[in-house]
């Protein structure tokens, strides 16, 4: 039964995700990020642009040595790192709604609503893309270390987020923060516990390292976001 339901979650999150348009979606960056890795003599005039995002990130290394070891072209690769990353998130999700208590029927709204594409308000990214994006494992990943929070798990957890992390940084962010929280909440109460997740934040953010002030040049390209 339990086949038969991920089945249809894959097929419903490919189908409402509404296709890709290349150029258009973010795998336009991580594709190329990779190749680079792959063939140094790729993109010499954009090079600069590139690798100013990819040094953030493991992913493009990472795909890189997996399509070595494997010999796969990179869209094959892809193809299974976007079935893998739906599989990942139907059972994250799935094992989430058992912990919280949802009935059978209750979960299969759950899991069915996951699977309708929500496009994040003045951006172009989707909440689900249908094809392989990094955020969307991280995501998965996020969501398994809620969960093995919740059994308090505690290396399991660890080893969810990290690999999160590594995968898309700002998505393990926010999931680091939810994580906290609820810790947080749980052991002192909600109030003292809101309290110390907001100062934990704010002084990381205030350390973090890389991070400046954004020149005119860089905030004109973001003039249409309010």
């Amino acid at each position: 039964m339990k086949l038969i339901k991920l089945v249809l979650f894959i097929v419903l999150a490919t189908a409402n995700s509404g296709g890709y348009r290349y150029g258009d979606g973010d795998q336009a960056f991580y594709q190329p990020a990779t190749e680079l890795k792959l063939h140094a003599e790729l993109f010499p005039r954009d090079r600069a642009l590139i690798e100013s995002q990819a040094r953030l990130t493991l992913v493009d290394e990472v795909l890189a040595a997996t399509s070595k070891v494997t010999r796969l072209d990179l869209p094959i690769l892809f193809f299974f790192l976007y079935l893998a990353t739906l599989v990942a998130m139907f059972f994250a999700a799935d094992e989430l709604a058992r912990l919280i208590g949802l009935s059978p029927t209750a979960s299969a709204v759950f899991l069915t609503l996951l699977t309708l594409k929500h496009r994040i308000a003045k951006t172009g990214a989707n909440t689900l893309e249908g094809y392989m994006h990094p955020r969307q494992l991280a995501f998965a990943l996020g969501v398994f270390a809620l969960t093995a929070s919740f059994k308090r798990r505690w290396l399991l957890m660890s080893l969810c987020w990290i690999a999160a992390a590594a995968i898309h940084p700002t998505t393990a962010l926010w999931w680091a923060i939810a994580i906290v929280a609820g810790l947080a909440i749980r052991a002192t109460g909600f109030v003292i516990g809101a309290a110390l997740v907001a100062v934990l934040v704010g002084a990381y953010l205030a350390r973090l390292p890389g991070l400046s002030v954004m020149d005119p040049q860089w905030v004109k390209v973001l003039d249409n976001k309010d």
